[in-house]
């Protein structure tokens, strides 16, 4: 809300693409019944998923791993000059086990399925991805980043007729 991060960077140097990020996952799920009605039944969902962020920053700045933090670096090549960067991001991918109790609806229903639960993962990896607008050269730099090896939050799906399924994952920790 200030602009920026302890005084030291201005919020532009590490803005994020909000149509370049993205969130992507897949998984395996099991459910099991725990009461049925004639019109509902209630159920509980639960598997494991692997999924990684995409953290797209706007701005030819890239994240570098510093000794104590991460910092915003401009993109330079061994003379010192700055390179224009086309993609800049960060990954990190995670292993997750959700756990989802759902409301079931019968067939013919617009709404199949209402599900409200959480999740827990474990940070597998986490890099930068660069690439030079000028040449296309890419590279990348795995580390940790300082993000936090472990995850939780609060997830919801939503299950429509005809329709793909909704979904909103909430992490609770700090990056």
């Amino acid at each position: 809300n200030t602009g920026s991060i302890s005084g030291i960077y201005n919020s532009k140097d590490f803005e994020l693409s909000p149509f370049g990020s993205r969130y992507f996952g897949f998984g395996w799920t099991r459910s099991g019944m725990i009461s049925r009605g004639t019109n509902a039944a209630l159920k509980i969902s639960y598997g494991l998923e692997v999924s990684w962020n995409n953290y797209m920053f706007e701005n030819n700045n890239y994240l570098v791993k510093g000794a104590n933090n991460v910092e915003f670096a401009n993109y330079k090549d061994s003379q010192g000059n700055v390179i224009p960067l086309s993609r800049n991001k960060l990954t990190v991918a995670n292993i997750n086990i959700p756990v989802m109790p759902y409301v079931a609806f019968k067939k013919g229903s617009v709404v199949t399925y209402v599900a409200a639960g959480g999740y827990v993962g474990y940070r597998l990896d986490s890099y930068t991805k660069t690439k030079e607008e000028d040449n296309g050269h890419k590279e990348w730099n795995h580390s940790s980043f300082y993000v936090n090896n472990f995850r939780y939050g609060l997830a919801f799906e939503l299950g429509l007729e005809n329709f793909p399924d909704l979904f909103l994952n909430y992490d609770m920790n700090n990056l």
